[in-house]
């Protein structure tokens, strides 16, 4: 039995909430997407990947304080690519130091995340986007290396998306 079966045995709002948490995601990222693929597009889904920043009273500090309380699109920018060998070997524990998603896989989630209505404005506890943290990947001591197709793909459904929105006011 696979765990997306496990999982798939069980469907519940409640079970689904807990299992799009940022812990599944940098453990078994595989996983997180095959969740992703099988779930309906709904209103509390969409809060899920958003969900960031100060915790509401919904979730508790123990929930977010690992992805330092980062919405999902945060958390996999954190994730796709490689860490440089000199990171790897530090003393710093930080989300994601012991994992990695390669660029393919980090493009599938990425979509699906925006399908279920990621926010790729939605902003992390130090008030840091997506974008934030790909434009800091190279002074960041914590940033990725070899996840620039990962790092096109967001930035040309941004633009695209940005585009269909002048579109519509003209």
């Amino acid at each position: 039995m696979t765990l997306l079966t496990k999982y798939t045995e069980k469907v519940d709002k409640e079970f689904w909430t807990h299992d799009l948490h940022p812990d599944i995601l940098v453990k078994d990222p595989k996983v997180y997407h095959d969740i992703l693929v099988a779930i309906d597009e709904s209103p509390e889904i969409t809060s899920i990947l958003n969900r960031g920043g100060n915790p509401d009273e919904d979730v508790t500090i123990e929930d977010l304080y690992s992805c330092w309380f980062s919405p999902a699109l945060v958390c996999l920018a954190m994730l796709v690519g490689d860490l440089p060998d000199e990171t790897k070997e530090s003393n710093i524990d930080f989300y994601g130091k012991n994992n990695s998603i390669d660029n393919e896989l980090g493009i599938k989630i990425f979509d699906l995340m925006i399908k279920h209505g990621a926010d790729m404005s939605s902003k992390n506890y130090y008030n840091e986007d997506i974008f934030d943290i790909l434009d800091d990947r190279k002074s960041c001591k914590y940033s990725r290396k070899n996840n620039t197709k990962f790092i096109d793909h967001v930035y040309q459904v941004s633009l695209k998306a940005s585009y269909e929105k002048i579109q519509k006011i003209f």
